[in-house]
């Protein structure tokens, strides 16, 4: 492709790539009709659907099957308790055609009868440009009671609305009757990013750009968003799955005891957004409930790096958002309680 060659002396035989996919498939749900995109260059929609068991299952693994992947920038699957299943349900309703907006998670956006009752919504799996299956470590899951609704939460990016095309997106699931211990999908960033997106400002025409921020599971995202009922004094850390966007050049993840002493959980030097994974450990990480966590990414906010990406529009100041040609700096965790 043009590209300067490697040091010839280190070549191999190359690499084979291979994308995880699930060896069986016990439940698959997703959107029911197509939908077609209405805003651009983002559309944000969520899609209920309703949880098909009548008893207690975990989810053991899951792979999504974007219907559209020109269009798809990421799929969130999100977990809504049965206690507000009428809730989600009055939303969709409310609504026409396929979902409802919404934006940086599953409550509705835009002229809506919603009340503002907070949706309890946890995470259950994600996709990106890259991904393929996660499958949870054996003996482990996430627990899903009878009565509850899946939400979808598909980010579209569309250049021009003429000729957008539709989506139809798909998850399929593995699941088990009982597991030895719980799981919990749980996001680790600095809550002050999207509650006050300039203070994760990216200026332009900066390479190397970076923020970071440190803290422990209970005063974490996490512990705003769900309460830290189901995290006990440790928890075990099996798998992260690391997210920027087109101007992200590196993330680094770093346990940090109380005497100071750090520990590389994960270094990503060279970040792709076309090749986003979910990272599995082989030995989970004990994280004891004083120990801190940070979260480190770095990026390059010039004419250069926006051209590798395709990104249109005048270089400009960049700070955290939903949108393509924002930012984040965010992972989430897999992780069991006992």
């Amino acid at each position: 492709g043009g590209a300067v060659r490697g040091e010839p002396s280190r070549e191999g035989p190359a690499i084979k790539l291979t994308i995880a996919s699930l060896d069986r498939t016990d439940l698959e749900i997703g959107m029911t009709e197509d939908y077609t995109p209405r805003s651009s260059p983002d559309d944000y929609r969520c899609f209920v659907v309703k949880w098909p068991l009548d008893k207690t299952i975990y989810v053991t693994g899951f792979e999504n099957f974007p219907g559209n992947r020109a269009l798809v920038h990421h799929m969130v699957t999100y977990l809504i308790e049965p206690g507000q299943s009428e809730v989600v349900d009055a939303i969709d309703a409310a609504h026409e055609g396929p979902g409802y907006p919404c934006f940086g998670g599953p409550s509705p956006t835009g002229d809506t009868p919603y009340d503002g009752e907070d949706l309890l919504a946890r995470l259950l799996g994600q996709w990106a440009p890259g991904m393929g299956a996660v499958r949870y470590p054996d003996g482990t899951g996430v627990r899903i009671e009878p009565g509850s609704r899946a939400i979808f939460q598909v980010h579209y990016n569309a250049q021009s609305l003429k000729d957008v095309g539709t989506d139809r997106s798909i998850v399929r699931f593995q699941t088990a009757k009982s597991v030895e211990r719980d799981g919990l999908v749980i996001p680790w960033l600095n809550a002050m990013w999207p509650a006050d997106p300039g203070n994760m400002l990216i200026p332009a025409k900066e390479a190397d750009v970076s923020h970071g921020w440190s803290g422990t599971m209970s005063d974490s995202f996490t512990a705003a968003l769900y309460g830290s009922a189901d995290i006990n004094d440790s928890f075990l850390v099996h798998s992260f799955f690391p997210h920027m966007h087109k101007l992200g050049r590196s993330l680094t993840l770093t346990q940090i005891k109380p005497d100071g002493t750090e520990i590389i959980m994960l270094r990503i030097p060279r970040y792709d957004f076309n090749w986003q994974r979910e990272y599995i450990l082989k030995t989970p990480i004990e994280v004891q409930a004083d120990d801190q966590i940070r979260i480190e990414c770095t990026w390059d906010n010039t004419k250069e790096q926006r051209a590798r990406y395709g990104l249109t529009g005048a270089l400009a100041d960049v700070v955290w958002g939903e949108g393509t040609q924002d930012e984040m700096c965010v992972s989430t965790l897999y992780i069991t309680v006992p």
